[in-house]
């Protein structure tokens, strides 16, 4: 009977671990790069003027890091051992890329030329139209990238291994 529940338990914590999605964003407004997966894991690369910090969320604990914090090197006397790393083929780059959607994508773009823009603003109006896109040119010379991809991990282990 507990074996039993045991099973069930893993069973449902397999399930959640391969079908809750996971969310990758990039946005210039706030200069980050975020990784989230549901409530239980959040990462995050923040730029503070041109220094890089990571935050760390597992559950309710967070912990900050600094990404170029430089430590001197221990020397060591022993040579590494070269071990064959496999290739990861294109193909199944391709098949990987391939799971993610992208859930939102806004781009607003100025190329400090007002004849260029000009030029531009009809296609980017047509294309925003034709597929639902937030894609514009502007003339106030502020340029916007937020792009966010969602997946999960059973899409992509089938992806890779059957694919």
């Amino acid at each position: 009977m507990i074996w039993g529940f045991v099973f069930m338990f893993s069973c449902l914590i397999l399930i959640g671990i391969l079908f809750v999605p996971f969310y990758f964003e990039i946005d210039s407004i706030q200069n980050s790069v975020i990784l989230r997966y549901n409530h239980i894991l959040y990462l995050s690369l923040i730029f503070i003027g041109n220094y890089p910090v990571m935050k760390l969320t597992i559950g309710g604990w967070s912990r900050h890091f600094k990404v170029l914090q430089f430590q001197p090197q221990k020397n060591k006397d022993q040579v590494p051992q070269h071990t064959k790393r496999r290739r990861l083929s294109f193909h199944k780059l391709r098949s990987l890329l391939k799971t993610f959607t992208i859930t939102k994508f806004k781009l607003h773009f100025d190329l400090a030329n007002n004849e260029w823009n000009g030029l531009l603003f009809p296609l980017c109006l047509w294309i925003a139209y034709r597929y639902q896109l937030d894609l514009r040119v502007n003339f106030k010379q502020e340029n916007v990238f937020q792009i966010q991809l969602k997946n999960n991990m059973a899409h992509l282990l089938w992806a890779y291994l059957f694919k």
